[in-house]
C-alpha cells in the first residue's frame, strides 16, 4: 500500500476534480494502511489461557517438588 500512495502522490491533476479524486484516494489508502496495522496488531494475541494454565500448573508442580526436597534435606 505504501507504494500505491506513493504511485499516487506522483500524479499531478489537472483540475479540480482530478484534485478531489486524488485526495479521496490518499485519504483511502490510508484508512487501508491504518485497518492493515490494526489487523497485525489483533493478530499478535497473548498466550491462550490453555496454554497459560498449563505453564502455571506445571511451574506450581515443579517449584512445590523443589521446595519439598530442600526440606527433607
Amino acid at each position: 500500500m505504501e507504494v500505491v500512495a506513493g504511485k499516487l502522490r506522483e500524479l499531478t491533476p489537472q483540475n479540480d476534480a482530478q484534485r478531489g479524486c486524488q485526495s479521496e484516494a490518499l485519504q483511502l489508502c490510508k484508512e487501508m494502511l491504518q485497518i492493515r496495522w490494526l489487523m497485525f496488531e489483533k493478530a499478535q494475541n497473548s498466550l491462550p489461557p490453555v496454554f497459560l494454565g498449563a505453564l502455571l500448573f506445571w511451574l506450581t508442580i515443579f517449584f512445590v517438588t523443589i521446595g519439598l526436597l530442600c526440606a527433607a534435606e
